[in-house]
């Protein structure tokens, strides 16, 4: 088996070296690097040619005469592809050691399994104070290797698909240029042919979240293309809700339970569930939409209702007394 890494770049010339650098370092099944150049400017430009000068064999430059965005050079490295995986890679991250096999690994485990996440923290998984970003992959490796959660939809930044998904699905949607939602519509879309998303919790990669649009007027564009395609894909698919479940007293049937917020994940909508202390041992379903939240047993409805109304993004609906 064979790998093709797929990375979309416009200009971010030392993020660019940086993530290079450590697929190189970092990397040992089977790849190809795809490097999908968005017309970047000098110094970008002569890095990409100069990298794909230094391993011919190893990296393939495609080199556009302009910016077709993120997803349309996305969807160029999947067509440019006949690997049997292709993982498209942000050119703002850094691959820990072990990524790539760890996720490979997970995505042979099931053949229901069509999209792998590593783990990383833009899923909130954070390195302590003070602690190598190698160790701290290190150690996350040797606790989780071997195993995954599903998630809802997977997320762009490093997206590894199995080529039968792509015979049977197709690509990303070229409607979402330049970026934003084509990975979340994609995703959703592979559902109809049975596939989901999970995430491999061993393999860590580090993503430096929207360093293209720090500045204020970058800032402004990204709202402007995020809200587009939001709304383009919320046409098709519908708002995600966030959705509480509240459990004050043992419940009945949990595997029914499971089942109903399970379908709610499915959707990719986020279920929050809050459990009575006395009843926290109910075994949930292991999801990554879900999140159980146990509260003591004093004060537990007053508890439940402060964080109903102070929660920053409001639940679109309350179930209580399950």
């Amino acid at each position: 088996m064979i790998c093709d890494i797929a990375i979309p770049i416009w200009n971010k010339k030392e993020l660019t070296e940086q993530c290079v650098n450590s697929i190189l370092a970092n990397t040992d099944f089977p790849y190809r690097i795809i490097l999908v150049d968005n017309a970047s400017s000098e110094p970008a430009k002569s890095y990409l040619e100069s990298v794909a000068g230094q391993y011919p064999d190893k990296v393939k430059l495609i080199a556009n005469k302009e910016n077709l965005g993120n997803t349309g050079a996305g969807v160029q490295g999947m067509k440019y592809s006949d690997a049997d995986y292709v993982c498209i890679l942000d050119n703002d991250t850094i691959v820990c050691k072990g990524w790539l096999e760890e996720m490979v690994r997970i995505a042979e485990m099931s053949p229901n399994i069509g999209i792998v996440n590593p783990n990383s923290n833009s899923f909130g998984l954070n390195r302590k104070p003070g602690e190598s970003l190698e160790d701290f992959a290190s150690s996350l490796m040797r606790e989780n290797s071997g195993k995954y959660v599903e998630i809802g939809a997977a997320v762009g930044f490093c997206y590894l698909v199995k080529r039968k998904v792509m015979n049977e699905a197709g690509y990303w949607d070229e409607g979402f240029s330049p970026g934003y939602y084509e990975d979340t519509e994609y995703a959703m879309r592979i559902k109809k042919y049975g596939y989901k998303s999970v995430i491999a919790s061993g393999a860590y990669v580090y993503h430096d979240e929207h360093s293209s649009f720090k500045s204020k007027e970058k800032k402004r564009q990204f709202e402007g293309i995020f809200g587009r395609s939001r709304e383009r894909y919320y046409a098709s698919y519908g708002r995600h809700k966030r959705i509480l479940y509240v459990i004050s007293r043992s419940l009945s049937d949990v595997k029914a339970f499971n089942e109903k917020i399970y379908a709610e994940a499915d959707k990719c909508n986020f279920v929050d569930v809050i459990v009575k202390r006395r009843y926290g041992g109910i075994d949930l379903i292991r999801h990554g939409n879900v999140r159980k939240i146990v509260y003591g047993d004093a004060f537990f409805r007053l508890k439940v209702w402060l964080k109903v109304l102070t929660k920053k993004k409001r639940y679109d609906a309350v179930f209580y007394n399950i």
